[in-house]
């Protein structure tokens, strides 16, 4: 029985930490009790066959271990799992932004920002007094600082 247990465990704790390394992102509870069951296995093998096999167990456990970790490395499996697209886009050329004196029309609340309408086009502005402007008040254009949009109610 208790090889069937030592056994059991390695199998389960080696399943366990090759689906921490291909099932779930990040360091999990998959990984977590994959080395508490290896551990096991190496506790059980000392405490019911004795020391000899105990050392035997954990050597081939921890030469197991690093096989798969030089395999994993060597193999270039982290390849597999990174990101390959790369990201061409630039910023947006100048936004041409309404000047100073321009009159719009807010489309949502401004509490203090939100979205307003200038000349058939939609921007996110922000209230000059930081006070909510509820929506479809008419709005004109304060100033313009950092590509923010700053507006009042007219």
């Amino acid at each position: 029985m208790s090889t069937l247990l030592i056994s059991l465990l390695v199998l389960a704790g080696f399943l366990l930490l090759v689906a921490e390394l291909l099932l779930v992102p990040g360091i999990g509870v998959p990984g977590f009790l994959g080395l508490v069951s290896l551990v096991a296995a190496c506790y059980f093998s000392f405490v019911h066959f004795g020391t000899l096999t105990g050392v035997v167990v954990t050597a081939c456990i921890s030469l197991a271990l690093l096989a798969l970790l030089i395999y994993v490395l060597r193999a270039k499996t982290w390849k597999r799992f990174a990101l390959k697209d790369e990201i061409r886009a630039t910023a947006s050329p100048e936004e041409i932004l309404p000047a100073a004196g321009t009159e719009g029309l807010t489309l949502t609340r401004l509490a203090p920002m939100g979205t307003a309408r200038f000349d058939g086009r939609d921007f996110e502005v922000k209230s000059d007094t930081n006070e909510m402007v509820e929506p479809g008040t008419a709005v004109v254009v304060v100033r313009v600082e950092d590509h923010k949009i700053i507006v009042k109610t007219l």
